[in-house]
């Protein structure tokens, strides 16, 4: 389960939801570049000041890149839901601040296991072209200068390419289910 996961609270303030909306994927480059000064990683770790809880805000960028790209690659098109749901303990969704789990402890790699933990529902399946995905890839390409990010980049936009671009006069379009293949396109594009 991704750490985005963590980051919505049900009304009222009670139980977390297990649930990330594709708008949470600016972080990994805002938490990235704060903990950086915007230096690659390289150059940031020479510093006098960098420390461990620096060092704890790039593994929590990497890890929530990560949720953010899984949020793609499990779905049929290669286009991320507009809201992702995981599968979680229920234990997990109980607030207990500062008492999650340990940035040490990474999630899994593996294609399958982010297939078993995204859930996808019919009401959030929808696409919109939104760009903070391809955005914080982008900064943590320019920052870490690992090459997966580009590639996790090109596979994104090879999606869209392939799914929403519906012509050179037309542009592209937002799509109805992520899981629907050919989607079914929305007839717009979004301005951001």
């Amino acid at each position: 389960m991704g750490y985005g996961a963590h980051l919505s609270r049900d009304v009222g303030g009670g139980r977390l939801l297990p649930k990330m909306d594709h708008l949470v994927c600016f972080l990994p480059a805002s938490i990235m570049l704060g903990a950086t000064g915007g230096r690659t990683l390289a150059e940031a770790h020479s510093l006098p000041g960098w420390t461990d809880d620096k060092e704890r805000q790039v593994e929590l960028a990497m890890e929530l890149m990560k949720t953010c790209w899984a949020m793609y690659a499990v779905t049929l098109t290669g286009l991320a839901p507009e809201i992702a749901w995981f599968d979680v303990a229920e234990a997990d969704l109980d607030p207990r601040p500062g008492d999650r789990r340990p940035l040490g402890r990474r999630s899994r790699n593996g294609l399958a296991a982010w297939k078993g933990d995204v859930i996808i529902k019919p009401r959030d399946a929808h696409n919109l072209q939104r760009p903070e995905t391809v955005e914080s890839l982008f900064v943590m390409w320019r920052v870490t200068e690992n090459p997966l990010y580009r590639e996790w980049g090109w596979q994104i936009f090879q999606s869209f390419q392939r799914w929403a671009y519906v012509g050179p006069s037309k542009g592209y379009t937002s799509l109805h289910h992520v899981n629907v293949v050919p989607p079914r396109p929305r007839d717009n594009m979004e301005s951001f």
